[in-house]
């Protein structure tokens, strides 16, 4: 593994799968960049220790998506 051998990683994701590992793995640290729900715009501030949630649905409605469509990705309840 990179890290056992000192490396130092930085990786950008939207699996929660990934952002667990960080979570259970000494080691390891998750982060998120914090985004407005009301303007839908990105405040550029990091927030260490927590791992984000996705907003694309959230902002698929806000700007007119049919929730019919949100609803019928395979992804939607994940």
């Amino acid at each position: 593994m990179l890290y056992e051998k000192g490396a130092t990683i930085l990786a950008t994701t939207h699996y929660s799968e990934i952002k667990d590992f960080a979570d259970y793995h000494p080691g390891f640290l998750n982060g998120s960049m914090e985004f407005d729900l009301e303007t839908l715009r990105p405040t550029y501030r990091l927030i260490i220790g927590k791992g984000g949630e996705s907003q694309a649905f959230a902002i698929a409605l806000k700007l007119g998506i049919h929730p019919k469509i949100i609803e019928s990705c395979p992804f939607h309840n994940l």
